[in-house]
């Protein structure tokens, strides 16, 4: 998969993919990567030129999205798909400087669940 060009402003989030890199990785068509998308089971963060970054944080090395991905998106919600990623895909104290997607791949995913409602609950009040 290659790098989806400049990302300026999303750094700490990348390297991106590009949604055709994905289909290929995954031997799936764009289409369904897009659908994946649109049904909150990928995270992509649509970039000022329509562009659909995928960050390559929320993929195991075989391609595949990180287990419990898509039960994330309905713990933390769908409207702030740069807020997600950056929960997860940047070293933070509350993952003990690691990032949430290192601890998915680590089969840590209840703690991961655990502190994502703490973090949506603190957003809301």
């Amino acid at each position: 998969m290659s790098n989806a060009g400049s990302v300026t402003g999303f750094n700490a989030l990348g390297p991106f993919y590009r949604m055709a890199d994905v289909a290929a990785r995954q031997g799936r068509l764009e289409a369904d990567v897009r659908q994946d998308v649109e049904n909150h089971l990928l995270l992509g963060i649509t970039l000022a030129d329509g562009v659909i970054a995928l960050p390559s944080g929320q993929f195991d090395s075989q391609g595949r999205p990180l287990p419990g991905l898509a039960e994330l998106f309905e713990l933390y919600g769908t409207d702030d798909p740069t807020g997600m990623a950056l929960l997860l895909l940047t070293p933070t104290p509350v993952f003990d400087g690691a990032t949430g997607s290192q601890w998915l791949r680590d089969g840590r995913s209840a703690s991961v669940r655990e502190i994502i409602v703490r973090v949506r609950r603190a957003l809301e009040s």
